[in-house]
C-alpha cells in the first residue's frame, strides 16, 4: 500500500491480490519466528477476542499532530499544504478543520459496510487517500476494500488449516477465542512490547508523572 502524492493512485501500487500475497508471505514468515507483524496482527486480534476494530486511521482516532512550524491538526500527510492546520494554541476539535468530521469516519458508522465480510477486522483505511482520491474523507477506498476481503478470508483457509484435526468427522464445531489465537502462534499481542500498536491502545494514555519507567 502506497500512499498518494496527488488525485491519482502511485504507478507503483500493486493490486489487492498481490498486496494480499505480500502481507499473509510476510505474517507466515513472521508468525514462525514470534514477531509481532503490524498490518495482520492488527486484524487478527478483534477476530481473536470477537471484537470491531472501529478505526485504522490515527487521524480518525483523536490524533493530533503538531508540525514543525507549531501549527496542529489531525493529518501528518495535510501538513504540506497547511490543510486542516491551526495554530496549536488556537487547536480544538471545533476549530481544527475536519476535526470533528475525520471522528465520525468508521465502518462501522457506514451503511454500505454492514454486510462486508472484513467489517470487524477492518477499521476503514485511510482518510488522507480517500481525501486524495475521492475528494471526500469519509469515503473508503476500494483497493483497500478488496484488500481487507481477501485478507479475512485467506485468515478463515489458515483458521481451518489449524483445526483439521479437531473438526474431522464432525457435522458442527464452534470455534472459541482459543482456536483463533491458532492464528498468531507464539506472536503475543502485548500492547506494551508490540511496535506502533493499533490506534485503539491510544485512548488513555496516562500523563508523563503516572507513567512507571524502567531502567532497562
Amino acid at each position: 500500500h502506497l500512499h498518494p502524492m496527488t488525485a491519482a493512485r502511485s504507478p507503483h501500487q500493486c493490486s489487492p491480490s498481490l498486496a494480499t500475497d505480500i502481507l499473509t508471505e510476510t505474517f507466515l514468515t513472521a508468525r514462525r519466528m514470534g514477531i509481532y507483524h503490524q498490518q495482520m496482527c492488527e486484524r487478527i486480534e478483534p477476530l481473536m477476542d470477537g471484537t470491531w476494530r472501529h478505526y485504522s486511521c490515527a487521524g480518525c482516532s483523536g490524533k493530533v499532530v503538531v508540525a514543525p512550524n507549531g501549527a496542529a491538526g489531525i493529518c501528518e500527510y495535510n501538513a504540506g499544504d497547511e490543510r486542516s492546520y491551526v495554530p496549536l494554541d488556537q487547536f480544538s476539535p471545533d476549530t481544527a478543520p475536519d476535526f470533528l468530521r475525520w471522528a465520525g469516519r468508521s465502518p462501522l458508522n457506514t451503511r454500505e459496510c454492514l454486510r462486508c465480510p472484513a467489517l470487524p477486522t477492518c477499521g476503514g483505511g485511510c482518510a488522507y487517500d480517500s481525501q486524495q482520491l475521492m475528494g471526500d474523507a469519509l469515503k473508503f477506498d476500494p483497493w483497500l476494500c478488496e484488500t481487507n476481503v481477501q485478507v479475512i478470508r485467506w485468515l478463515m483457509r489458515d483458521l481451518l488449516s489449524h483445526l483439521q484435526d479437531k473438526v474431522r468427522g464432525q457435522d458442527f464445531h464452534v470455534v472459541t477465542p482459543q482456536d483463533r489465537a491458532l492464528l498468531l502462534g507464539n506472536i503475543a499481542l502485548d500492547a506494551a512490547r508490540a511496535p506502533m500498536p493499533s490506534v485503539s491502545y491510544h485512548r488513555d494514555v496516562p500523563e508523563p508523572e503516572q507513567c512507571q519507567c524502567s531502567a532497562e
